[in-house]
């Protein structure tokens, strides 16, 4: 239970960190 919090956790912030970058590259090109 406790690493399943622990690894879900590390999933969330990868997942947030990628889609983050993502808007990032696309808000650069739709600029551009």
């Amino acid at each position: 239970s406790h690493e399943f919090l622990i690894f879900a956790g590390v999933v969330y912030f990868i997942i947030s960190f990628s889609a983050s970058w993502l808007v990032k590259r696309l808000q650069k090109r739709i600029t551009v």
